[in-house]
Formats: structure tokens, sequence, C-alpha cells
């Protein structure tokens, strides 16, 4: 048993795989500028649009939370985690404020170790437990379910690798002294106890340090908007199908390099208004960019 998570760069890609401390995690989380944000709020101003969303949050890195993986699949356990994530899922914006008063109930128990909101706005609650073998995972992911009692629990997010979207939660939760699950298996044979297999390294560390790398400073904004622009052309251009996504990140990019919003929206309406996609949206754009 061990108190490692695997960090996977995404849903559907293995090449960088991060061995990782539940703090780490957090840190990426609460990360207030980079690429986990940018996405994430791309995300979020997106409600009521599911498939733009769906696409979205492909893009994103996830966590395995129920151990040490060498890849996105059941079988590929290596080591089993003392912790386990329950998945509440909400119809926003109608189920908003039930959300935000279980966001404020589930914070305050003892059990959380640590709480965040997924990129489409439901809660993620992580638990320390003590059991041994991932054979009875599913019973206990059931077990913590029915100690929470909420309708909005997703049952069927309890297989050993599944994934978490890492996504931006300035609010991210984390109680350092939380208590441990106690689980029983219904099972009456004997339980031995889980031994990890084969080791499995961290890989891709230029990716994850990427992901928390600091904005660099830049003497006026006009460097600033040179650089992003640089960026922009190389990964994420500004073009026909990907405007709306690309420009927003466009515009988060020069928030983070610290362009003042009048400097970003002035830059961005002269390269980028055409009669298709108008000034009007550009400047929700920006604005949402830069709430």
């Amino acid at each position: 048993m061990t108190d490692k998570i695997t960090l996977i760069e995404g849903l559907f890609r293995n090449q960088y795989v991060c061995i990782s401390e539940l703090l780490d995690l957090k840190n990426k989380i609460e990360t207030p500028y980079g690429y986990i944000k940018d996405i994430t709020l791309d995300i979020q101003r997106n409600m009521g649009n599911k498939k733009k969303q769906d696409w979205l949050k492909k893009k994103l890195p996830v966590a395995l939370v129920n151990g040490i993986f060498g890849k996105r699949l059941d079988t590929a356990l290596s080591d089993y985690s003392c912790y386990i994530c329950i998945d509440l899922d909400y119809d926003l914006p109608n189920e908003l404020s039930e959300r935000d008063s279980d966001w404020v109930k589930h914070t305050s128990d003892p059990y959380v170790k640590m709480a965040f909101h997924s990129p489409r706005g439901g809660i993620k609650l992580i638990i320390q437990h003590d059991s041994l073998d991932p054979a009875f995972h599913k019973e206990l992911y059931s077990s913590i379910s029915g100690y929470f009692g909420n309708t909005h629990i997703d049952s069927k997010c309890d297989n050993l690798s599944r994934a978490h979207f890492i996504s931006y939660d300035p609010k991210v939760y984390y109680n350092s002294s939380s208590k441990v699950f106690h689980f029983t298996p219904s099972s009456p044979t004997k339980v031995t106890p889980y031994v990890a297999s084969k080791t499995i390294k961290s890989t891709g560390t230029t990716f994850w340090k990427n992901l928390m790398l600091q904005p660099p400073k830049f003497k006026n904004p006009d460097q600033a908007i040179k650089k992003v622009q640089e960026l922009s052309d190389r990964y994420f251009p500004v073009s026909r199908g990907f405007r709306n996504s690309n420009l927003f990140r466009f515009a988060c990019k020069l928030h983070d390099y610290g362009v003042s919003k009048d400097d970003a929206l002035m830059y961005l309406l002269l390269r980028y208004v055409e009669p298709d996609f108008d000034g009007t949206e550009i400047e929700g754009i920006v604005e949402s960019a830069y709430k």
C-alpha cells in the first residue's frame, strides 16, 4: 500500500506519467496561471455546450488517485493507494445552490482529506482509507458513498484506474489531519495484504514542470504581446474552427504575462476582427479571460 498517486498527461495519452504526492496534485490544481487554468476556464465559459466541453476536457491531464499505474488500465496497477476519489455530478447551473451547499457540508466532514471542483463544476472528494486489497475496491467505493449518502455521487466511478481531470480550482480544500476511513469487507474470506508489483518511474519531467512554470517578466506590454503571439502561432493559432477557444487561451496568456485588459482588447481587436468574428465576440472573450 502506498500514499502516492499517479498523474498522466491526458485521458488518452500515457507517454508522461508522474508518481506524485497528494499535495503536488493540490498545487497543480490551485496554480493561478498556466495551461490547466486556461483550459479549465475555457470549459467553464462554455457551460451548456457539452460537446465543446467534452472536447476541451480531453486536453487536461488526469489523476489516478487509486494508486501507482504505468498507464490508464486497471491491470496496470503497480501499488494500491490509501486514497480514493468520490465523484459528485450536478446539473449546472440548475443545481448550483445544491452543489454549493454540498461543498460546505463535505469540506466540513472529518473524513475528507481533499476536495476540488471538476472542470464542469462537480465535486471531487478524496478520502484516506485503510483497505489493503484492491480486490475490494468497488465495495470500498460503495461503502464510502453510503457514508456520505449523497444522491449526486456517480456510482460508475468505482473502477481502479478511474481518471479524474486535473482542473484549476483556487478554492481547493485540504485537511492534513483528516480521519482515516475504516473499511471492513463483507467477505468472510481472509484478505491477503496486496503486494506491490513492478516499480513505475516518473517520465516527462519537463512536461510536468512546464505545467507549473511561472509566467516570464517583461519590460513592457509590447514584449509580452509579441511573445504570446509567437506562442499562439506555434501552438494554438487563432484560425477558423478554433478561433473562439484559441483566442480565449491567447487572452489568458496575455493576462498571465501582465498585459492590461485594455491593451489586450485593443491588440486582439486590431488583429483578429473579421466579418464573422466581430468586436463584440472578442470583447466577451477578453472579459472572460480577465475575470
